[in-house]
């Protein structure tokens, strides 16, 4: 792991139409291996400047969460793309010598024009038990929208550098592939199958990686869209994506914790996917809902993860820096 405090390195950024060129002091280079700061692309400014002065500074990078409808508030039509928040998040990790991962969330953090627009569905969250309306996800016209925007969104990205991946969220309720269960009835009453949602994964992925950069790597945060029993997309995604993509596209698991098996669930695929690509976690959450922090390192490390995101309030909290230099050290 390299300290921020390590010789100091020159790193001009040209984002292309983004925010200008950015010089930083010291340097990290895109490498898909380290520790990054999981925060929203929002609270950019607070978030590195308590980093650095926080009891753990020792990270590769941030990844930067901004929802779909605050960089398209209104239809394409307008050409009405504001992408501020994300290029102000960049450039302030990289005027600090850090790189950044992305995450654009579509599901529930879609525009409203794009939900009044298309089929919807109203769901209720597994996480919160929030009851809230999207777009139906397979549908044509959510797909036409969204993959208009991530084409969009690549050519914005052309020439940036600092940018460690992109991930490649779509179908699901947020960045990963979690469809939560509608309020009445099924998935399948709006046309929510398997069939429909593996074509739909491999339109979206298909355009992440025709949109993006040569340089810039997808991610894909995997789940069982319906729930494992109930949808099999992940069997023959994954082996789709290793044949049509390799190591362009990453694959990540967003809940890790203490209790996460090793010998079911997740944890193989991910094990599997890093004979051939990089692969990481996401922590499940923060504070106690990890559970002893270390070990949950250990289990993702067993993984040969390449990767972890840990969310800020645990970056910033001195009782979990000993685990954070673990991990450090391992990774």
């Amino acid at each position: 792991m390299v300290s921020r405090v390590a010789v100091a390195m020159g790193l001009v950024i040209s984002f292309g139409s983004m925010a200008g060129t950015v010089h930083a002091a010291t340097a990290r280079t895109s490498q898909p291996s380290g520790i990054f700061v999981f925060d929203a692309a929002a609270n950019a400014a607070t978030a590195v400047a308590d980093v650095v002065g926080g009891p753990f500074p020792d990270v590769q990078g941030f990844d930067w969460t901004v929802s779909w409808a605050t960089l398209e508030p209104t239809s394409p039509m307008s050409g009405s793309y504001q992408w501020s928040v994300l290029d102000n998040a960049v450039t302030a990790a990289a005027n600090a010598g850090f790189t950044s991962q992305i995450t654009v969330l579509p599901g529930t953090q879609a525009p409203q024009w794009v939900i009044a627009a298309c089929p919807d569905v109203t769901i209720t969250l597994l996480h919160t038990q929030k009851v809230v309306t999207i777009a139906v996800p397979t549908s044509t016209c959510f797909l036409d929208d969204w993959t208009t925007f991530i084409a969009a969104l690549g050519a914005h990205l052309a020439g940036a550098a600092g940018i460690t991946s992109v991930q490649a969220s779509g179908l699901g309720d947020q960045g990963e592939m979690t469809l939560s269960p509608p309020t009445t009835g099924t998935w399948a009453d709006v046309g929510v199958t398997t069939a429909s949602l593996l074509a739909g994964w491999k339109q979206v992925l298909t355009t992440w990686r025709a949109s993006l950069p040569p340089s810039i790597p997808s991610a894909l945060a995997i789940e069982e869209p319906l729930g494992i029993g109930v949808s099999n997309v992940l069997g023959t995604l994954i082996p789709w994506v290793h044949s049509h993509f390799g190591s362009k596209v990453w694959i990540q698991q967003n809940a890790l914790r203490a209790t996460t098996p090793e010998t079911s669930g997740y944890w193989p695929i991910l094990r599997n996917a890093s004979k051939w690509t990089n692969t990481g976690w996401q922590m499940f959450g923060y504070g106690t809902e990890n559970g002893d922090l270390e070990t949950a390192f250990k289990i993702g490390l067993a993984s040969h993860a390449h990767y972890f995101q840990v969310y800020l309030a645990d970056i910033l909290d001195s009782t979990k820096t000993a685990a954070l230099e673990y991990l450090a050290s391992q990774v």
